[in-house]
Parts: structure tokens; C-alpha cells; sequence
């Protein structure tokens, strides 16, 4: 009877030291799978500038800051193309001032448009009335210049941050959680 218990106990022993081994293996894969998931993150917090440690903080800021960007970025967009198109008007404007000015100044007593008879008082006050409205163009030509710019820098700072969310996998990080914990 000892002799059978004794045979039973050996292989008991030995299936203990193979679930040892099975254990041991689990807990290595396991770490394995934590360093991974965790040096993801870490990538992930560099590249958007967090700290986020767990993969639900890290989703729920995603949720909240995607919709916010592109919402910025489409408020962005519409500033430049209006900015643009009202530049755009100026320019043209400036440019089809310039022509009657340089025609007032080669014509003595006609009026270059209606061909009527003007004084040099009202030529020069039609002169410095076109010079005047090209200088207002000009200054707002310079402050429009400056607003692009500065919504052009804004639009390029948000593009990174935009794709760099959007370089973020949620879906993978959450499937190596659920093999983690399975």
C-alpha cells in the first residue's frame, strides 16, 4: 500500500513542478505583457504631452480633446480662408486705385473716368482721396498679415497634437489589457 501511495505521491510531485513551471512562465509572459503595455503608454504621454498611467485615462482624454481639436481646427481654417479672401480684396482693391491715380496725374483739366471738366484742386483731392485709401489698405493689409500668421502657427501646433491622437491606438491598448488579464 505505501509502495502505491508512494508512486501516486511522485507523480502528484511532479505534476506540482510542472504547474510551478507553468506558473512561473505565466508571471514572466505577464511581465512581459505589463512592460509592453506600460512603455506604450509612456510613448504615448511623450508624444501628447500627459501622464497618464492607465489606458482608461488615457481614453477618456482622447474622447474629450479629439472633438475639442477638430472644432479648433475647423474655426482655424475658416479664419485663414477669410483672412486670405479679404486680403485678396485689398490687394485688388490697391491695385485698381493705383490706375486712376496714375491716370489724374498725366491729365490736366478731364477727369480720366467721365472725361469732364475738373480743376487741379479736385484732381489733387481725388489724388490724395485714392493715395489715402491705399495707405488704410496697406495698414490693413500688414495687420491681416499678422493675423495669418499667427492662425497658420496656431493651425500647424494643433496638426501635430491632432496627429499625434490620432497615431494613439486605444483599440490595441485595450485588446493587450484584456490578454494581460486573461
Amino acid at each position: 500500500d505505501l509502495e502505491e501511495e508512494r508512486v501516486a505521491f511522485e507523480g502528484s510531485r511532479e505534476l506540482m513542478g510542472q504547474n510551478l513551471t507553468r506558473k512561473e512562465q505565466t508571471l514572466n509572459k505577464m511581465n512581459l505583457a505589463h512592460e509592453k503595455l506600460v512603455n506604450v503608454i509612456k510613448k504615448y504621454n511623450k508624444s501628447l504631452g500627459t501622464e497618464f498611467s492607465l489606458v482608461e485615462e488615457l481614453e477618456t482624454y482622447l474622447r474629450s480633446v479629439k472633438p475639442e481639436l477638430s472644432q479648433k481646427m475647423e474655426i482655424l481654417n475658416n479664419q485663414i480662408i477669410g483672412t486670405e479672401k479679404e486680403l485678396s480684396n485689398l490687394k485688388m482693391q490697391n491695385k485698381e486705385l493705383i490706375k486712376p491715380i496714375g491716370e489724374l496725374e498725366h491729365v490736366k483739366d478731364k477727369c480720366p473716368v467721365c472725361k469732364s471738366e475738373i480743376d487741379s484742386n479736385k484732381r489733387m483731392e481725388l489724388i490724395k482721396e485714392y493715395s489715402s485709401q491705399i495707405e488704410i489698405n496697406e495698414n490693413r493689409i500688414i495687420q491681416l498679415n499678422n493675423d495669418l500668421s499667427g492662425y497658420k502657427s496656431e493651425k500647424d501646433v494643433i496638426d501635430v497634437l491632432f496627429s499625434n491622437i490620432q497615431s494613439v491606438n486605444i483599440e490595441l491598448l485595450n485588446e493587450q489589457l484584456k490578454n494581460f488579464y486573461c
